[in-house]
């Protein structure tokens, strides 16, 4: 999934990706992939990840900044583009996709200090209250595939049910079909993670 997330973060016309992790094969890895590494020194929640790629971000030099997280495995180059579409030219806003049960699969900002990171529970709710209290426009991207996050078997059901699963999925769809094959997983897929 990981793997996913990210040709579609680097596929997609954003400018530059990011990828947060302590996990230093992981981030040579990332790097291999064309995105930017950056190590966070001890695993310390969702928010902070996302604030340290914010910073690098901001040095340098970002208008605005996109959050996807790795286990959002419809996640495509084209869907990247569309949220950037979706967003308005300019100024200051928030574009949010709510997952399937209350958080935040992918977040928009620009600038990308306009709110502050909410994750946990609720996060689009707390993404959204952040928008409103700082008089910023928020708007809800909406997409069945980016709604879409793994954290549990019933999510890997699921996943196997939409018809848009790709190519790239078919070793989880097989797998979920009882045929045999390995199931590649990242450790920090199944991290518990805020969301």
């Amino acid at each position: 999934m990981f793997d996913q997330v990210l040709k579609a973060m680097t596929g997609s016309s954003l400018d530059l990706t990011f990828v947060v992790s302590d996990d230093e094969d992981l981030l040579e890895r990332a790097a291999r992939m064309g995105a930017e590494p950056v190590l966070e020194a001890s695993p310390s929640g969702s928010s902070r990840a996302v604030s340290l790629g914010n910073e690098r971000a901001l040095t340098g030099g970002a208008e605005a900044s996109m959050v996807a997280f790795s286990d959002v495995p419809l996640l495509t180059s084209q869907e990247v583009d569309r949220i950037l579409d979706f967003a308005p030219e300019g100024g200051r806003y928030v574009v949010a996709c709510r997952s399937r049960r209350g958080g935040t699969n992918v977040l928009f900002r620009r600038p990308p200090s306009v709110i502050p990171n909410r994750y946990g529970k609720n996060s689009f709710i707390n993404h959204r209250s952040e928008a409103e209290n700082a008089g910023v426009p928020f708007l809800e991207y909406r997409s069945e595939a980016v709604s879409l996050d793994v954290d549990t078997v019933d999510d890997l059901v699921a996943l196997k049910d939409m018809e848009r699963a790709s190519a790239e999925l078919s070793p989880i769809c097989r797998l979920l079909s009882g045929k045999s094959g390995a199931l590649p997983m990242e450790e920090s897929s199944w991290q518990d993670r805020e969301s």
